[in-house]
């Protein structure tokens, strides 16, 4: 299989030149209805850091003088720059020789091989991205409120709390546990590189196995309702997304929210039911004080569910509208303009988020590139009979007025 050196070689050229500009549209726009909304901002990534300016309060030097009277004092607007580093984002492919072997029956079917492989790294980029820019930055996919041990299979189950939504893992994902008690929090012993191998949704349970050794007993070691799980080696490494931005308890681009309280998120933790006057009195609270305008929103499933039956009980339908990015959106009228609200599955039951996506930016070093090792996209696996080859990008999402948002949670679902 000498000859597959030069397939190789013709991969390279194909997933460079031929797939790469759809894979990175993919990628970019079509990973998280939200995402697809925000400005691509590369002026303000200063080496590995970004550092944006945000402001906040209004300027002095404005009021009212008598006749003769000395003007008023002037008092330059207030701001605060936040600098932090670029989150490291990776995927990697792989391909066996007997895959490239088998595709070389017909032209058709080694074009088919290639299509395939880059529409899953495609796939597993675009719920990657989408799952993390809703994040906090941790990488946390759920936390284990008990654990059963199955000796025979080398089996961990893990029932999780009802906080994360399940959908956050699926089988064929690796994950780690981690130790929640440790300072910082730390991958827990044995509890690396395990694989997911069973989802049960109704159930709540995630089944575990070691992927690179067997898993041994480490059901005593883990602390209910405490310790968790993240994907393989990215604790505390994923986008600092929008549950980072939303927690007004943490601190952001290094700045305390105690210090700077104008950093904290306006919102509403126990709504109840969902209607106009709800999702009015939220607009309202968020641009009253910052000066936003909310021209976005989205919600969990469930709340979409209640938002149509709410409109349906009232013999009204739920209009619709296209936003950039091929999405489709339920439409809410605020002074006569028209605010687009997505659901995202990613989003916990009984959540509504609002933005003014002006406040937004994916702050990006570089765009999704395939990472040449030398001798090309592709390398050699060590002892195994593959080739792999690497996508990267440098970049984060970030937030310049985090008082002009809002988060809702509390929301009766249907």
């Amino acid at each position: 299989m000498a000859d597959n050196i030069s397939v190789i070689a013709a991969m390279s050229d194909a997933y460079k030149s031929f797939f790469l500009p759809g894979l990175r549209e993919q990628a970019d726009y079509g990973a998280s209805a939200f995402l697809a909304q925000l400005e691509r901002n590369t002026e303000s990534v200063v080496g590995k850091d970004i550092r944006i300016t945000m402001e906040y309060g209004r300027s002095g030097g404005i009021g009212a003088i008598s006749e003769a009277g000395s003007f008023p004092v002037a008092n330059a607007h207030k701001f605060k720059q936040a600098t932090w580093e670029t989150r490291d984002l990776a995927a990697q492919t792989q391909i066996s020789d007997k895959a490239i072997e088998a595709s070389k029956s017909s032209v058709g079917a080694f074009a088919n091989m290639m299509t395939k492989q880059v529409k899953d790294v495609e796939r597993d980029v675009k719920i990657y991205v989408g799952r993390s820019v809703l994040g906090d930055g941790t990488g946390k996919l759920g936390v284990i409120h008990s654990v059963t041990w199955d000796s025979t299979a080398k089996t961990l189950t893990c029932v999780m709390t009802s906080a994360f939504p399940t959908v956050y893992l699926s089988e064929g994902m690796l994950v780690d546990i981690i130790d929640a008690s440790a300072t910082p929090d730390a991958t827990l012993t044995g509890g690396t590189t395990l694989e997911v191998i069973a989802v049960d949704d109704d159930l709540l349970t995630v089944t575990l196995k070691g992927l690179l050794a067997d898993l041994t007993d480490i059901s005593a070691t883990i602390q209910a309702d405490n310790d968790y799980l993240v994907a393989q080696g990215s604790l505390g490494r994923e986008l600092t997304g929008l549950s980072a931005v939303y927690d007004n308890a943490a601190t952001l681009y290094g700045l305390s929210r105690t210090t700077y309280p104008w950093l904290k998120v306006p919102g509403n933790t126990s709504v109840g039911e969902i209607n106009d006057m709800a999702i009015q009195a939220l607009i309202d609270k968020a641009e009253t004080r910052s000066g936003s305008t909310i021209n976005y929103m989205q919600c969990a499933h469930d709340v979409k569910r209640a938002y149509i039956n709410y409109k349906a009980a009232l013999r009204q339908t739920v209009d619709s509208l296209e936003i950039k990015g091929g999405f489709t959106a339920m439409s809410y009228v605020n002074g006569g303009k028209k605010i687009p609200i997505t659901p995202d599955k990613y989003l916990p039951n009984g959540y509504l988020d609002g933005m003014d996506t002006n406040d937004w930016a994916l702050y990006a070093m570089n765009d999704w590139s395939w990472r040449d090792q030398g001798a090309g996209l592709f390398t050699k696996v060590a002892g195994v009979a593959a080739w792999e080859a690497q996508l990267i990008r440098f970049c984060d999402v970030g937030c310049q007025r985090p008082r002009g948002q809002f988060r809702a949670s509390g929301i009766s679902g249907a």
